[in-house]
């Protein structure tokens, strides 16, 4: 039956659309041109597949085929009682927000920065988001948890990457951040000096690679280029980089 059907769709959409959110994470318009010429691209294409699907009478998903059935039961036109549908459901998310969240929640501007027409600017790109999709989850984490956040700088983030390497490991700027927000609130006495703490350390040492040539090495242009128009001035646990010759027996001598 379809409303079996359904439910093998409905999970197929979800990845879909995670996949696609997934492969356009750098998309990111922040005018109001650019995201009313995109709505209406989205538009289109939206409506373009809601034509095949009604064309060739195939299984639906939850969403379409509600609008599908109410059509057919009442003999009324499909597009008309699509637009109440679809209108139903978002009056009912608002409804939803204003209970739980007690506010319209990615409607608009979706945050101060977007409205002010700032992006996101840090050389730690993992978290370079001007509108995080768990901002909403994490804020809720906090209050719960009744947790505090601190801003950390650049300086901070690469020092506490320098710190990471320093013992063998390798994480990017964005993950050094969590170990220099935890060194800010040990200075503050937020974190006692004996309370065991964990740090998430995700991706990898490979990422934004010119920070840390930059920071490491000994090259004073690129490290302005890279690193002093952001604010960083001391490379103070900076593991300077041995030159050696493309040979093997070197390399070996070297080690030892």
């Amino acid at each position: 039956p379809e409303a079996v059907v359904q439910i093998a769709l409905s999970f197929a959409l979800g990845y879909c659309i995670d996949i696609s959110m997934y492969l356009l994470r750098w998309f990111d318009p922040v005018s109001y041109p650019a995201q009313i010429v995109f709505v209406v691209i989205g538009c289109i294409i939206m409506a373009f597949g809601i034509y095949i699907q009604l064309a060739a009478n195939v299984a639906m998903a939850p969403g379409d085929a509600l609008a599908r059935a109410i059509a057919a039961v009442t003999g009324k036109s499909y597009p008309n009682i699509r637009l109440i549908s679809d209108a139903s459901m978002v009056s009912t998310s608002a409804i939803l927000c204003l209970v739980f969240l007690h506010a319209l929640t990615g409607v608009r501007e979706g945050n101060q920065m977007d409205a002010e027409g700032r992006r996101a600017d840090t050389i730690a790109s993992a978290i370079e988001i001007n509108r995080p999709v768990n901002l909403t989850k994490c804020l809720r984490a906090l209050d719960f948890c009744n947790g505090v956040v601190r801003e950390v700088t650049e300086q901070e983030i690469l020092d506490a990457k320098a710190n990471v390497g320093a013992g063998g490991l390798g994480c990017e700027p964005a993950s050094a951040a969590s170990l220099a927000g935890t060194k800010k609130l040990v200075a503050e006495g937020v974190i006692g000096k004996d309370e065991r703490v964990v740090c998430i350390l995700t991706g990898n040492q490979l990422k934004d690679p010119n920070a840390t040539v930059a920071y490491h090495g000994n090259n004073k242009e690129f490290f302005e280029s890279v690193l002093g128009k952001r604010g960083v001035r001391t490379t103070e646990f900076a593991n300077h980089p041995v030159t050696v010759a493309n040979d093997i027996d070197a390399i070996i001598d070297l080690l030892k």
